[in-house]
């Protein structure tokens, strides 16, 4: 009969998908397109909807991702290009 591999526990869970990447999260840097016509990313990290181009124009414009990103208010080592509601008009190409 097979062995079966024994579940893994809830401690080594937490040191696996909790412990560990809070240890790694200085060294890690976010870098977040909100392609939501919603804004979800950009509503959440508490960017007005308004204040900034972003994804809308960097799909219909020839605008780099590199002039679009904010990072100003953001938490540290965030990146975002922000969404706004004007991207739900463009949703069937």
């Amino acid at each position: 009969m097979d062995m079966i591999d024994p579940q893994p526990t809830l401690v080594e869970l937490l040191v696996r998908h909790v412990l560990l990447p809070c240890a790694l999260l200085p060294q890690i840097e976010i870098n977040s397109i909100d392609l939501d016509p919603s804004a979800g990313a950009t509503r959440h990290l508490g960017v007005p909807l308004q204040s900034f181009a972003g994804t809308l124009e960097l799909l219909t414009t020839d605008e780099t991702p590199e002039a679009l990103i904010i990072t100003k208010k953001l938490p540290k080592r965030v990146h975002l290009i922000p969404s706004r509601p004007q991207l739900s008009e463009r949703a069937y190409w």
